[in-house]
């Protein structure tokens, strides 16, 4: 496992291209801090691509914004006071020691093994290396699923307000919060006041120090889609099939979700992989996926399931990919596209096969609760209760 760890940080710090992702936050919050200029400002935009194209010169043309709504400069603006440099050194450390803490935020637990695992996954590294702002709001959202977990909902709601600054990873923790404060509406009411409170409280601080910031963002965000990456249904079947097929994932999630809703845990493993599943692919969006791959190697029946099986070849073919692959690439460069085709396609098989079989458990689940088994009545009531 350590061979892996240190092959993939080689790959990922001394192959990977020189640009850094927190390059347009870092530039656009500057701006707004020290120069009172909008991060979506014509300038800053140019000043992005710019930098980005000198980095990679063999990379189409972007038009490169900072596409983050105006709260999520909250998180950017300790890096934005730094030196780019000392910046980005900073962001590496904070993404590390995150990405470790990830690890017992989403899972309840942590194990080194594991932990040492999911550093050692090429997209995770990666995004280590460039300094993907995903890592913070992954962590973020880790820390309030730990929060629901130890029963703070104030402070969850918290958290969950300021994670709207990427407000497309917080709609995978959507449903399972939604069950969560259901199942005990008086005692965790407060996540929704708190949620609320910071949300208008965050809103009200951007309106006032940039108005008509929606229509910039909007803007911002109309250039990101032009090179985001999509999602698997519409890769494999086209816009209109594709949007049908993520319809039918979601509504197929909601059964299962309903009945395993006093189970925190698999309805929060079902929604995130099933979310992920329909959003634009992204590697750095794996990292939400702590929780789902660490139930997929727990489950006592994951060696019996053929789609628990697939996932776990797949997280092995990944992580032992990682050694030979860094050495070839070490002699042939170009070989990085290897890695992308390995990676990316051992990512979307993983999503898959969790999303399937946490389907078919929960529909499982949902069949013993529609026709128990003889004296399996008062065990579901009990369950329940």
């Amino acid at each position: 496992m350590l061979l892996v760890l240190l092959a993939s940080a080689a790959n990922a710090f001394l192959l990977a291209p020189s640009y850094s992702d927190l390059r347009p936050v870092w530039n656009g919050t500057r701006a707004f801090l020290f120069a009172q200029t909008s991060p979506y400002a014509d300038s800053v935009n140019r000043q992005n691509s710019e930098e980005f194209h000198a980095a990679t010169k063999d990379h189409p043309e972007y038009d490169l914004r900072f596409a983050y709504p105006p709260q999520s400069m909250l998180l950017f603006t300790p890096f934005a006071i730094l030196p780019f440099q000392w910046a980005r050194c900073a962001m590496t450390i904070v993404c590390i020691l995150l990405t470790l803490a990830s690890v017992l935020w989403w899972t309840g637990t942590f194990s080194w093994p594991f932990a040492l695992g999911v550093l050692a996954i090429y997209p995770v590294m990666l995004g280590i290396q460039i300094q993907q702002p995903t890592v913070l709001f992954a962590a973020l959202l880790g820390l309030a699923v730990y929060a629901m977990r130890t029963d703070q909902p104030a402070f969850a709601g918290i958290l969950l307000a300021m994670a709207t600054g990427k407000p497309q990873l917080l709609t995978c923790l959507l449903p399972a919060v939604v069950f969560w404060v259901a199942n005990d509406w008086q005692k965790r009411k407060r996540l929704v006041s708190a949620f609320l409170a910071g949300t208008v409280a965050l809103l009200a601080a951007c309106f006032a120090l940039l108005p008509g910031w929606p229509a910039q963002w909007v803007h911002a965000m109309r250039a990101y889609s032009t090179y985001a990456g999509k999602s698997l249904p519409t890769v494999a079947l086209g816009h209109v099939l594709g949007a049908a097929v993520s319809g039918a994932v979601l509504l197929l999630a909601l059964v299962p979700c309903w009945r395993m809703r006093h189970r925190f845990d698999q309805v929060l493993i079902l929604s995130v992989s099933s979310i992920l599943l329909v959003l634009p692919e992204q590697p750095y969006n794996d990292l939400l996926l702590i929780a789902p791959a660490w139930f997929l190697l727990q489950r006592p029946d994951s060696r019996q399931r053929p789609m628990f099986i697939l996932a776990r070849a797949a997280i092995v073919v990944t992580l032992a990919a990682v050694v030979p692959l860094t050495v070839l690439e070490l002699f042939f460069p170009r070989a990085k596209y290897a890695f992308q085709m390995l990676f990316g396609g051992a990512g979307r098989v993983i999503l898959v096969a969790i999303y399937l079989s946490i389907v078919s458990v929960g529909l499982q689940e949902w069949k013993s609760y529609t026709d128990p088994a003889p004296g399996a009545t008062a065990e579901i009531v009990a369950e329940e209760t």
